[in-house]
């Protein structure tokens, strides 16, 4: 009786053992899948907070690009602004001179008081200059054959150029800056050239004295290449000249 009791104990102790070995895998096992599952979130988190890291970038650099547009969209409008008043002074500044053009054009430009009251300037003829020259001075002054050689070296040497300042396409003119105090008169011709190429021929019909007004001639004109601001003016040689 003794002994199947001790047996019995024996038995009972070992199944107990053994639960327990069992009891303590399975914990084990638990304990391993947790820590997996921790080390999962943990992860997780790290990915989490590295794309929210990026994230953050990405705003930042978004908000820095959109206060930069936002700056130069107002320099934009600065500069527009800018621009704007400055168009309407050049409208302003083409329209004052459109009018003087207009009132040059039609010879309603008045000479100033102070250039009406002077007398004309007389000059005393050649022969009277002579008269009161001594025969000493005569025989020092130069021959009329010198004089006239003198003259025509100067005749070839001149050389009149001048500008385009400005154009008016709808009565066909242009005013350039020669006038009276570069001998311009009336009638006068003149080309207007850029670079190599003759662009037109006109033919001045109004003179002032620093500036002229000069018909454009319609059949001496490119009409696919009209005349500028800026174009340069020569003059005309002369019908039957070799320049």
């Amino acid at each position: 009786m003794r002994k199947t009791l001790l047996y019995t104990a024996i038995l009972l102790t070992f199944a107990s053992v053994l639960l327990a070995l069992a009891n303590f895998a399975r914990y084990k096992r638990l304990i391993l899948k947790q820590a997996a599952l921790i080390e999962e979130q943990r992860k997780d988190s790290t990915d989490f907070e590295n794309d929210f890291k990026k994230l953050q970038e990405k705003v930042d650099a978004a908000t820095s690009h959109e206060e930069a547009s936002k700056k130069e969209a107002l320099a934009a409008k600065e500069a527009q602004a800018q621009a704007e008043s400055e168009l309407a002074n050049v409208q302003q500044q083409l329209a004052a001179k459109d009018a003087e053009l207009t009132q040059l054009k039609g010879g309603q430009i008045a000479l100033p008081s102070s250039e009406l009251s002077k007398p004309a300037s007389v000059t005393p003829d050649k022969k009277s200059q002579e008269k009161n020259i001594s025969p000493e001075k005569k025989s020092s002054l130069p021959s009329p054959e010198a004089k006239n050689k003198e003259a025509n070296t100067e005749t070839t040497s001149s050389h009149l150029e001048g500008k385009v300042l400005a154009v008016n396409a709808t009565w066909s003119f242009v005013v350039i800056n020669l006038g009276e105090q570069n001998g311009i008169t009336n009638n006068r011709e003149f080309l207007i050239k850029r670079g190599d190429q003759v662009i037109a021929k006109v033919k001045v019909t109004s003179v002032e004295p620093s500036t002229a007004v000069a018909d454009v001639e319609p059949n001496n004109a490119a009409p696919k290449n009209p005349v500028q601001v800026g174009d340069v003016v020569v003059e005309a040689p002369a019908e039957g000249s070799n320049q």
